[in-house]
């Protein structure tokens, strides 16, 4: 399962590629990854069926 968005775009400064950018920016991108999976796991532990009310959410 691929969870990164990053992209070469994000990693340009000025007309260049900036392997330090590239690296701030998939670290601030496992940090959240990190968060909100452990918060999911935290929630299905205390109440395995909390989130089933997303199952009926529709997006536009």
């Amino acid at each position: 399962v691929r969870l990164c968005n990053a992209c070469f775009i994000a990693a340009k400064k000025g007309n260049e590629l900036s392997r330090e950018r590239k690296k701030e920016n998939c670290e601030g991108i496992r940090s959240t990854i990190d968060f909100y999976l452990t918060l999911y796991t935290e929630i299905r532990e205390k109440k395995e069926n909390a989130l089933d009310y997303l199952k009926n959410v529709e997006m536009e």
